[in-house]
């Protein structure tokens, strides 16, 4: 297992777009592409099961998703707490 200071950051796209309000999640597959062919979604295992679950459902073989060709997309849980040992579980993951 690598340490945090042998990783290196190559692009930063946080806050870059920020939405809110009724509706806006349907706008999400939109928005994934601009960021590039992978990503990576974290969040609380309750907005998974009850929003991006059925998101990404409704996405499947639209080219967004989880399986899809045209954007790789990996949602994972946020493990709880911000420290060495999550970062570098979240590091393995896009590794990948």
């Amino acid at each position: 297992m690598e340490n945090l200071e042998s990783i290196v950051a190559v692009k930063a796209a946080f806050p870059g777009k920020y939405i809110q309000g009724d509706g806006v999640i349907a706008q999400l597959g939109g928005i994934i592409g601009s960021f590039g062919n992978r990503g990576l979604i974290l969040s609380s295992r309750t907005a998974k099961t009850s929003v991006l679950d059925r998101f990404f459902k409704d996405f499947e073989g639209k080219g967004v998703g989880q399986g899809a060709t045209q954007t790789e997309i990996i949602m994972e849980v946020f493990g709880g707490e911000c420290c060495e040992g999550e970062l570098m579980r979240l590091a393995d993951i896009v590794k990948r």
